[in-house]
């Protein structure tokens, strides 16, 4: 018997959130256990010099870091550096899904802090500004 190896797959959702130069957050499909070729990607940001990808696995019960304009998501139990181009603006980070049947269901947020010279829209932390957040829930 066959056994399909990638199904169709879960879902991403923009959380809003973002400020300053706050560009666009994406996710690669499929969103499923097995697939090697997930990202998270971040794009229109030209004049960033850099950047992180942050990741909290507790959504959605972890409070929300107000600041300014501001929503960033606490926790920041992974930090991801991300392969990031800073002349067309863009940055991602593979995150490949291992081929594990419990993180089906499982959610997960996502953010860019991303460092870029110019007003802070927050004032704690200048020079960086914040992606939306992003949530991915794994399926099938």
């Amino acid at each position: 018997q066959r056994v399909q190896a990638i199904g169709v797959g879960g879902s991403s959702a923009n959380l809003s959130g973002g400020c300053g130069l706050r560009g666009t957050i994406g996710a690669t499909s499929p969103i499923v256990p097995g697939s090697p070729g997930f990202r998270i990607t971040l794009s229109n940001v030209p004049g960033a010099l850099g950047g992180v990808l942050t990741m909290d696995t507790s959504p959605p019960l972890s409070p929300l870091i107000n600041c300014g304009p501001c929503t960033v998501i606490p926790g920041f139990t992974t930090l991801f550096p991300p392969v990031f181009d800073t002349v067309a603006g863009t940055a991602h980070v593979p995150i490949p899904l291992p081929c594990v049947a419990s993180l089906i269901g499982g959610q997960f947020e996502f953010q860019w802090l991303i460092l870029a010279i110019g007003p802070a829209p927050c004032s704690i932390v200048p020079n960086i500004s914040a992606s939306d957040r992003m949530q991915i829930v794994i399926r099938e």
